[in-house]
């Protein structure tokens, strides 16, 4: 069964989602489901905007799966904003291969300012999620700590990517795919 035929839990979205998606959907949704992220869902809501779902999916790749910050931390700062907001459908996929590992980061993340389970990089990123989340507005410090671990180029792109997911996980739990309980 591809990612197109699975029905959807029993749940009641806030938004149309299609029963019957477009070849281009389902392309996506198999490219989704393949990479791990993100959830092949989405695109049965953005699937009524063509033109949207498109850009979605290239900007997804272009900056999750490529560009010059590892992927791993990628993965932990939007997992990080997916738990920290809730998002069911946002905590069901993961990409990092171990899993287990990704796991005890993600746990790190919460205390990330003593965790030894996360090296100089992720604790500066994962002070940026918590800024970015309104939840430190030391933006000074925030800046200093990221130049130290990371080139300018790297601040923009985990920055864009952090902020992307801020907003998106919010916008993707509320349409309620899959409910409000994992």
């Amino acid at each position: 069964m591809t990612a197109a035929e699975v029905p959807l839990p029993v749940s009641t979205p806030r938004v149309a989602v299609s029963a019957s998606p477009s070849d281009l959907a389902r392309a996506l949704m198999a490219d989704a489901a393949e990479a791990g992220t993100p959830h092949p869902d989405t695109y049965r809501v953005l699937d009524a905007v063509p033109e949207l779902m498109r850009t979605f999916h290239d900007h997804w790749r272009a900056v999750f799966d490529h560009g010059v910050v590892e992927r791993p931390l990628k993965e932990l700062v939007r997992r990080k904003i997916a738990n920290y907001h809730e998002c069911v459908t946002c905590k069901s996929v993961a990409v990092d291969s171990d899993r287990d590992r990704m796991d005890v980061k993600l746990q790190a993340s919460y205390a990330w300012r003593d965790a030894p389970e996360l090296d100089d990089r992720e604790r500066a990123a994962m002070w940026l999620v918590d800024h970015l989340m309104g939840n430190d507005d030391a933006v000074d410090d925030v800046y200093a700590e990221l130049h130290r671990h990371f080139a300018d180029a790297e601040i923009v792109e985990l920055g864009w990517f952090a902020a992307f997911n801020v907003g998106t996980i919010p916008f993707v739990r509320s349409w309620n795919l899959h409910g409000t309980k994992p």
